[in-house]
């Protein structure tokens, strides 16, 4: 069956008077003026019955389809870290009423006699605006590294990771600070690391962290899982203590706002740093960075 066979002949209709006359339009299937070819309704519904009808595969490219998956094959799971302490805490049921707290907030809502010794902070509405774009490269995917107060030293190469329920520091950085090894946490749940393995961690610490200088200066205590891993950074940042000082972000801006008793404070992040780190992280480890740890 060729073309011609496959499309029916229209029916023969009278045309009007008005159509005798140049429309400057035809259409190829009527053999008439009265409209453009592409716009025939009529020839639109007969090629999509008979594409519906299969009759019209040797002219339409369909998409493969996927081939099944194996079920004896091996799939690696991309996650983020979770883990170690958090306000969900280490039992099973602690945990379900974590998870009931989001459904069930007037039940199983979190008591605000904790907080009660943190000291509220008035604060402005926080906003982000097109001219702070200003002195960002665009496009980028480029990680958020910024330099922070940890203890009392100002530490660089410190990642803001939004995807972390944790924060960690890797053991080189711990050594410089250092804190004495007995008032490091041994008892500590093991992290679940990107690739979703487990990852035993050396211990926890409980350290303060801030968050540029006076007066527009923030701090919070925090615990951080201490990992002994080869690295380009030095600290990452969890969701906790960036809750914790009530932080707001813009990674297309590369920008963390955050509210102190002396308005909004801003910090920007470096992005020059983030490429080379992340250069950096994907050589060899043998070719690690030295630890960028320096004392106030």
């Amino acid at each position: 069956m060729n073309e011609h066979e496959k499309i029916p002949k229209p029916n023969n209709r009278k045309l009007n008077r008005q159509y005798n006359r140049d429309t400057g339009k035809f259409c190829r299937y009527h053999q008439q003026n009265i409209h453009n070819t592409e716009d025939c309704i009529s020839l639109r519904k007969i090629v999509e019955r008979l594409i519906r009808e299969r009759k019209l595969d040797q002219y339409i490219a369909r998409p493969q389809q996927a081939p099944a998956p194996n079920a004896n094959r091996q799939i690696n799971m991309i996650s983020t870290i979770s883990g170690g302490p958090t306000l969900a805490g280490p039992s099973n049921r602690s945990m379900k009423q974590y998870v009931c707290a989001a459904h069930y907030p007037q039940v199983f809502g979190i008591e605000d006699d904790q907080y009660r010794k943190v000291p509220k902070v008035d604060w402005e509405p926080i906003t982000f605006c097109e001219e702070e774009e200003e002195g960002i490269i665009y496009p980028h995917d480029d990680p958020m590294i910024i330099r922070a107060k940890i203890g009392d030293y100002d530490v660089g190469r410190v990642l803001i990771d939004t995807g972390s329920s944790v924060n960690v520091i890797f053991a080189d950085a711990f050594k410089g600070l250092g804190v004495a090894d007995s008032i490091v946490n041994l008892q500590i749940t093991p992290l679940l690391s990107f690739s979703g393995d487990l990852v035993q961690p050396v211990g926890s610490i409980s350290l303060p962290i801030a968050f540029s200088v006076a007066p527009r200066k923030t701090m919070t205590y925090d615990q951080y899982l201490i990992v002994d891993c080869p690295t380009a950074y030095n600290v990452i940042v969890g969701r906790t203590a960036l809750t914790g000082v009530k932080a707001y972000l813009s990674l297309h801006m590369l920008l963390m706002k955050f509210p102190t008793r002396n308005g909004t404070r801003a910090i920007r992040g470096d992005q020059l740093s983030s490429r080379t780190y992340y250069a950096t992280s994907l050589k060899s480890v043998a070719c690690k960075p030295p630890m960028e740890v320096m004392s106030v």
